[in-house]
């Protein structure tokens, strides 16, 4: 949670992702779009709104092209991008070839990625890295868990989006970042806290979370990779 009082875009992020949702539900669909291609301008996963707004103008039955027309400024926002990197670098191909520092400028089955996770910890030494490796990977098992938990009990164009949002750089051959991009993939955050709505479940994962909190906001503080 502390990544939203960085500074990064993934606050800004955040806030778009949810006005545009919020704007399709109000059926203020130019409004939906428009926060739509903004979100896909500050981050390529964004892209996974193009789907949602599909589903939820599907899911309340719009046939208007004005609602069409507009889901697709998501999609314009990230050409956008690219059309500025063009003209600024000259190589609109550069968004995909500077991940590769972190080695995610190329996509793979997300069966791979898990593969090679598993490879990591059970042949390397255990350290910090494998400290955050694991962090990664139950991230990941744990939106699966999410999604197929609460399919029903959210809306499908919220469920929609998420599905889209963690497949996207799960496909990157790397699960580097999951914990920061499930805050992003804000519907699985209501989920979780439906599934630990009852019971006491919540009493031993929130003092576990709190802890986990101080632990990572420490190493991040001090300028190690945590997420």
């Amino acid at each position: 949670g502390f990544f939203l009082l960085a500074v990064y875009n993934d606050s800004l992020f955040l806030l778009v992702t949810v006005l545009s949702l919020y704007s399709a539900r109000r059926s203020q669909w130019v409004k939906a779009g428009i926060f739509g291609g903004l979100a896909a301008l500050a981050r390529f996963p964004g892209l996974a709104l193009f789907p949602a707004l599909l589903t939820e103008r599907f899911a309340t039955g719009r046939h208007d092209k004005k609602s069409l027309l507009a889901t697709f400024f998501v999609p314009a926002g990230f050409l956008l991008y690219l059309l500025y990197i063009q003209v600024t670098h000259g190589n609109w191909r550069l968004f995909t070839q500077s991940m590769g520092v972190w080695s995610q400028n190329k996509y793979v089955f997300p069966f791979q990625t898990l593969y090679r996770y598993m490879k990591i910890l059970t042949m390397n030494e255990f350290h910090f890295v494998s400290l955050i490796a694991v962090l990664e990977l139950f991230t990941v098992i744990g939106s699966v868990y999410l999604v197929i938990w609460g399919r029903k009990k959210i809306r499908a164009s919220y469920l929609a989006y998420a599905i889209s949002y963690m497949i996207i750089p799960i496909s990157s051959g790397t699960f580097q970042g999951m914990p920061r991009y499930f805050i992003h993939a804000f519907p699985l955050v209501i989920l979780l806290a439906e599934a630990l709505r009852k019971g006491k479940r919540r009493f031993i994962v929130l003092p576990l979370f709190l802890v986990l909190q101080f632990i990572f906001f420490a190493f991040f503080s001090q300028g190690h990779f945590v997420s």
